[in-house]
């Protein structure tokens, strides 16, 4: 069954995003409190975050207000350079550890510019860079 608010994000995404961020600044991103005042459970308020992509506004909202919460969890592309490190600047280890195809891997690094953090990452750890792959001409 779909909620009010899982239908809300269905018909009118940008409508969602502001209730869930009003809601998430009225409890002080106390996120059990906002979904009990959204009405759904916490495990869908999750779901709903993750799907309208919410968690760098709310990182920026707990940071701009001092709120005493935790961050968000770590984004894929945190995951995917952390493990890139852990796995001595192998993608194709990185990849089968995350479950995820190295090229998608390196697809979305690319589209996200995040080769020269994953580079400066490897660098403080002692490792050498890796290659960055080169754009296709459209």
């Amino acid at each position: 069954m779909l909620s009010t608010l899982g239908a809300l994000i269905v018909a009118d995404p940008a409508s969602a995003k502001k209730r869930i961020m009003h809601a998430l600044l009225r409890a002080r991103c106390d996120r059990v409190a906002a979904a009990i005042e959204l009405e759904t459970t916490y495990r869908s308020l999750y779901r709903y975050i993750d799907r309208l992509q919410l968690w760098p506004d709310i990182d920026q909202m707990i940071a701009e207000n001092n709120f005493p919460v935790l961050r968000g969890p770590p984004r894929m592309h945190e995951r995917i350079i952390d493990t890139i490190v852990e796995t001595r600047g192998s993608i194709a280890q990185a990849a089968a550890k995350l479950n995820m195809d190295p090229d998608d891997m390196r697809t979305r690094l690319t589209s996200l510019k995040l080769w020269k953090i994953v580079n400066l990452r490897l660098e403080q750890a002692g490792l050498p860079p890796i290659e960055v792959p080169k754009r296709r001409a459209s």
